[in-house]
């Protein structure tokens, strides 16, 4: 009879292979509890716990009416999950197809994708377009055979975003900017006051169970989105959109190679308009045929050129301030040499033929190239040329505005200003001193140019132009408000009051006549420059500009208007731009309600 006792042999392999397998069971613990326990801890919390973000929406940007220039809206993307499609989802195609309004093939089409998890079926559809989607699909549904209850999430969902848009269109786009599709703010506003207008993300920690329910009870943490806050900008958009009409028709009719237009508020530095021609739709900002980088430069301050005539305002102004000269002091602009530091030099040709005992009233009246070059040369004979150079410095010249809308630190273009101290080129030759009175051989952006008009405008005082004008809070109170910021007098108020005097005149009889307002007393000065082609001055090519501000004696709105290079007509400061000048003027009146200062006069014109 066999011996049912098993051998001692095969007693100590099964006792071995018991020893075995409970000292593994010992290890494997001993990994999970002891080695290596938070790599399971995380599987397990990616399984049954998950973090919902909730995205902030941008704020708004506004202008000083509280118009929308920029704003956020929710919107879905609509998409299937064919891994997900239950047996009656796919009779619910039609209905899917009519809330979408998408042919019925293509959503056909989408349901039967295979190896994605995620088929697009259209972008950017309304909320209430979304929730008929959700509402469509039953909770309680039969897959291959089985009655099953869906979770939260169904085969046909959409993703939530923000989309930016620009209700106005091309609307002072240069200065607002725009969020590119990534989400990045590119230029503008939108770059630069982005800390302010993106907000912050909120997110919820939650717990699932085993069919991917929320277990809303075990929340863990729960932070609410901070939406941004809206900015405010000082400019009107009524007066801009009137800018910007005038540079559009100006520009379809002689076609310059840009147009910049610059309105401001005396006595503050606030920004009015900032119009920029050719320009683009903030909202097609990614069409590169409709929207060329080139046009959206904000040209106020990125551009040079050499300001010609309008510069004669602020070396009459300098010399004044100086003492150098009052405004009965007469030179002879008849002659085309004149003596400095005991040397003669050439003096710049006129455009017409001058006087020989002009006084400076109407040396600017005339904008005389000889008589304001010799009063340059008379202010750098008793005064030095550095003083020279520095006053213009004072004026803003060569210098960065501070506009808050520059597209990065590296946007903005400081113009050329030598320096007499420097060698050659970058310091005078012996003509600067002859030419840079009358506005050549300097080059300069328009809204500095804008900017020393203002000084005389403000009774001598810089004031820095001022763009956004305060932060609001979501529930519309302010966060920041911006207040003017001032470099200091430059001029004594009387100098500013006799200089707004003689530029009154040039309206009134003199070269910027066609930026006359009936009852407004218009002062300004026009300024024709000739551009280098082949490094030569050429004939053709011009850029016409008008610089001036009314009422001449209680100046309440200051505007610059630079026209480059247009065809078809010669370039004219009073031609082209002064007429610019006249038509925005006209519509701030309107929209600032600013009283004539002869109501006759005014009443008897319209």
């Amino acid at each position: 009879m066999r011996n049912v006792i098993a051998s001692n042999g095969r007693f100590r392999f099964v006792v071995f292979g018991i020893v075995f397998c409970f000292l593994a069971v010992v290890a494997r613990l001993a990994w999970l509890q002891l080695i290596a326990p938070e790599k399971y801890i995380k599987e397990a919390k990616e399984k049954t716990h998950s973090r919902k973000l909730e995205i902030a929406m941008r704020g708004d940007i506004r202008d000083s009416r509280g118009e929308s220039l920029a704003y956020n809206f929710k919107c879905w993307d609509i998409g299937v999950d064919p891994s997900e499609l239950a047996d009656g989802d796919w009779e619910l195609i039609p209905q899917v197809a009519k809330i979408l309004g998408l042919p019925e093939e293509t959503v056909r089409k989408k349901y039967e994708a295979k190896d994605t998890r995620w088929a697009v079926l259209k972008k950017e559809v309304s909320s209430e377009v979304h929730q008929a989607i959700m509402d469509l699909q039953p909770t309680h549904v039969t897959k291959k055979g089985q009655k099953i209850v869906r979770s939260s999430v169904k085969p046909v969902y959409g993703i939530a975003k923000f989309v930016r848009r620009y209700p106005k269109g091309e609307l002072a786009a240069q200065l607002i900017g725009y969020v590119n599709n990534e989400g990045v703010p590119a230029m503008g506003v939108e770059k630069v006051m982005d800390n302010f207008l993106r907000g912050e993300n909120g997110w919820t920690e939650m717990t699932h169970d085993r069919r991917g329910r929320e277990l809303i009870y075990r929340r863990s943490c729960e932070v609410p989105a901070r939406n941004g806050n809206t900015v405010e900008l000082t400019i009107d958009a009524r007066i801009q959109g009137i800018a910007e009409a005038e540079c559009r028709k100006f520009g379809e009719k002689y076609n310059p190679k840009s147009i910049c237009v610059i309105a401001s508020e005396a006595g503050s530095g606030r920004l009015l308009a900032l119009a920029n021609w050719p320009t683009f739709n903030l909202n097609e900002f990614y069409n590169t045929e409709k929207a060329p980088m080139e046009h959206q430069r904000n040209r106020a301050v990125t551009d040079i050129y050499e300001p010609g005539s309008v510069f004669k305002t602020f070396t009459v102004a300098m010399a004044l301030e100086e003492n150098v000269i009052t405004p009965e002091s007469r030179f002879d602009c008849t002659v085309t040499k004149a003596p400095y530091f005991g040397q003669m030099r050439g003096l710049p040709g006129e455009d017409h033929t001058m006087g020989n005992n002009l006084s400076v009233r109407e040396i600017v009246k005339q904008s005389s190239n000889r008589g304001s070059a010799q009063i340059g040369m008379r202010f750098a004979e008793k005064n030095g040329e550095k003083a020279f150079y520095n006053f213009v410095l004072k004026f803003g010249f060569g210098q960065r505005t501070n506009l808050i809308s520059v597209i990065g630190e590296k946007g903005e273009a400081t113009g050329k200003v030598r320096d007499p101290a420097k060698p050659l080129p970058e310091g005078w030759d012996k003509y600067t001193i002859t030419r840079m009175p009358i506005g050549h051989g300097i080059t300069v952006t328009p809204l500095q140019t804008h900017n020393a008009m203002s000084v005389i405008a403000n009774g001598g005082v810089f004031w820095e132009p001022l763009l956004v004008g305060r932060i609001l809070h979501e529930d519309g109170g302010t966060l920041v408000e911006y207040s003017p910021r001032s470099r200091g007098r430059v001029v004594r108020t009387a100098v500013a009051k006799s200089v707004a005097e003689m530029l009154a005149a040039v309206c009134r009889e003199g070269t910027g006549k066609q930026a006359r307002i009936p009852g407004y007393e218009v002062a300004g000065k026009t300024g024709t420059s000739r551009k280098y082609v082949n490094g030569r001055p050429s004939n053709r090519h011009h850029v016409g500009s008008f610089s001036g501000f009314f009422p001449a004696s209680d100046p309440k709105v200051i505007i610059t208007v630079v026209v480059d290079e247009p065809k078809g007509i010669t370039g004219y400061g009073g031609s082209v731009a002064a007429p610019i000048f006249k038509k925005v003027a006209m519509e701030a009146i309107r929209q600032l309600e600013i009283k004539p200062i002869h109501p006759a006069e005014s009443d008897e014109k319209h």
